[in-house]
C-alpha cells in the first residue's frame, strides 16, 4: 500500500530543500503505522492514514504571524506607525525623495532651487518703496508672513486691475529693490582696494549655507495645507530667494576667478542681478505689449 506525504512549509529549511509557503505532496513507500524521521532541524510524522506533517523547528524566534495575510496587515500597520497615511505625509515624502542636488560652490543645492531660479517673475515698476522682505533681507532668511495691511498699502485696492496689480509682482518688486540695493552695496564693498578676498569668501559661503537651508524648509513647508494667500506669499519667497541665492554664488565665482573680469561685467551690465534687471524689464514690455 502506497501513503502520500502532504507538507506544507511556511519557512526556508535547507535541509529538506522547502521554500517559504509552498505546499506539495510526495508519493511515499509503504510504511509501518507511524515512522518517525528525526533530525537536527526537522521531524516527520506519517501515520497509516495517508495524512502526515512536516514539523520544521528553525533556529531563531518563533514566528509572530503564520499567515500571509496577517504577515501583509502587520506590515500595513507598520507603515502606518512610521509615515502615517495622511496626504501630507506622503506629498512631504515624495517631495524629499524628488529633491535631487547639485553641488554650487562646494555646497549640496537643490537642482529645483537652480531651475527656478533661472526664471522670471514679475515685479511692479510703479513700486519704489521699500516693503515686506518675506525674511530674505537678513539671516536667517526663513519666511515671515507680512502684514497685509502694511504690504500692500491700498496698491491693489486702488489701482486698476492687471498683471502688474498682484500679490505676486507687488511682493515681487519688494524682493527686486532690495536685490538691487543690496548689490549695489556689495559691489563697492568688493570694489574696494583693500578688500580681503579671504574673508569675502567665507561670508559668502556662509550666507549662501542659511539660505539653501531656509530654502529648503520653505519648500517642504509648500507641501502642507494652508490658506491660498499664505501659499503665494511663501511661492514669491521661495522664487526671489532662490535667484538671491544663484545671483550671489556666480558673482563670486566671476569675482574670485578673474576680479579685473568682474569689473569689467559690472561697468557694461553683465553681473548676474543686472541682467536680472534687464530680463525683468523684457519680461514687463513683452507683457505690457501683450496686454494692449
Amino acid at each position: 500500500m502506497s501513503y502520500f506525504l502532504i507538507c506544507h512549509v511556511r519557512r526556508s529549511d535547507a535541509l529538506v530543500g522547502l521554500s517559504r509557503s509552498v505546499s506539495f505532496i510526495v508519493p511515499t513507500v509503504v510504511v509501518p503505522s507511524y515512522l518517525f524521521l528525526v533530525t537536527s532541524l526537522a521531524v516527520v510524522v506519517l501515520n497509516h492514514t495517508g495524512t502526515s506533517r512536516l514539523f520544521v523547528r528553525v533556529m531563531g524566534r518563533r514566528a509572530k504571524h503564520l499567515t500571509t495575510q496577517a504577515k501583509r496587515a502587520a506590515k500595513l500597520g507598520q507603515s502606518k506607525s512610521y509615515r502615517g497615511d495622511t496626504a501630507v505625509n506622503r506629498a512631504n515624502y515624495a517631495k524629499r525623495r524628488s529633491m535631487k542636488a547639485v553641488t554650487l560652490l562646494g555646497l549640496s543645492v537643490p537642482i529645483q532651487l537652480l531651475d527656478i531660479a533661472n526664471e522670471v517673475y514679475p515685479a511692479s515698476f510703479s513700486i519704489h518703496i521699500e516693503g515686506p522682505t518675506l525674511g530674505l533681507a537678513c539671516a536667517p532668511y526663513e519666511f515671515k508672513r507680512p502684514d497685509s495691511s502694511i504690504a500692500f498699502k491700498g496698491i491693489i485696492d486702488t489701482q486698476p486691475a492687471g498683471p502688474w496689480n498682484t500679490t505676486e509682482a507687488v511682493l515681487g518688486a519688494y524682493q527686486y529693490n532690495e536685490i538691487i540695493r543690496v548689490a549695489y552695496d556689495r559691489r563697492d564693498r568688493w570694489s574696494a582696494s583693500s578688500v580681503d578676498s579671504t574673508e569675502i569668501q567665507a561670508g559668502v559661503l556662509t550666507e549662501i549655507a542659511e539660505r539653501i537651508r531656509a530654502w529648503r524648509l520653505l519648500w517642504e513647508d509648500l507641501s502642507n495645507p494652508q490658506d491660498a494667500g499664505e501659499v503665494e506669499m511663501k511661492q514669491v519667497a521661495l522664487n526671489w530667494g532662490a535667484k538671491v541665492v544663484w545671483m550671489l554664488a556666480r558673482e563670486w565665482e566671476m569675482f574670485s576667478a578673474d576680479r579685473e573680469g568682474w569689473c569689467r561685467a559690472s561697468k557694461s551690465g553683465n553681473l548676474p542681478w543686472q541682467r536680472m534687471m534687464k530680463d525683468t524689464m523684457a519680461f514687463y514690455t513683452r507683457v505690457a505689449a501683450d496686454d494692449d
